[in-house]
C-alpha cells in the first residue's frame, strides 16, 4: 500500500501484515495481493520478477499524477499488463522511463530486469531531472 501525504511524501505502508480484505487476494500458499498489480505469471511462479511487475504498475501511476475516473486508471494500467502500451505522454516526455516501464512488464518473468538493474536505472534517471515536464503538465490518458 502507497500513500502520499498533504506534503506529497509518499509512504509506504501494510506490507502484508494486514488481514485480508475485500479488494485482495489470498491463494493456497497466503499469498496476498491487488488483483490488478499482480504479474501475469501469478502465485505459482511468484518472485523477485512478480515484484518488479508490479512496480512498474505503481511507477507508471507515479508518471500519472490524476486520472479523470478510476475506468481511465484502469484502463492505463491494463495497457501496460496486456500491451505494454503507455499513455501518449509517456513515451513523448519520458522515453528512457518508457523503456523502464516496458521492460519492467514484460509477460515472461526472465525477460524482466532485475530489482538491482530497476533501481541503478531510476538512479540514474532521477539525475537528469527528467520528471519536471510530466509532474507540470496535466496527463493525457490517451494510450499509445
Amino acid at each position: 500500500n502507497l500513500f502520499v501525504t498533504h506534503d506529497d511524501v509518499l509512504k509506504i505502508g501494510d506490507f502484508g501484515l494486514a488481514r485480508q480484505a475485500s479488494d485482495r487476494l489470498e491463494g493456497e500458499g497466503g499469498k496476498v495481493g491487488t488483483p490488478a498489480y499482480c504479474a501475469p505469471e501469478g502465485g505459482a511462479r511468484a518472485g523477485a520478477p512478480a515484484d518488479v511487475f508490479s512496480a512498474a504498475l505503481v511507477i507508471l501511476e507515479l508518471l500519472c499524477p490524476s486520472f479523470g475516473t478510476s475506468m481511465e486508471r484502469a484502463q492505463v494500467l491494463e495497457a501496460l499488463r496486456e500491451r505494454q502500451a503507455l499513455p501518449e505522454h509517456v513515451d513523448r516526455d519520458l522515453p528512457e522511463y518508457a523503456q523502464l516501464l516496458r521492460s519492467m512488464a514484460k509477460r515472461e518473468p526472465d525477460e524482466r530486469p532485475s530489482a538491482e538493474e530497476v533501481h541503478a536505472e531510476l538512479k540514474r534517471l532521477g539525475k537528469g531531472g527528467g520528471l519536471s515536464p510530466i509532474l507540470e503538465a496535466s496527463p493525457d490518458p490517451v494510450i499509445a
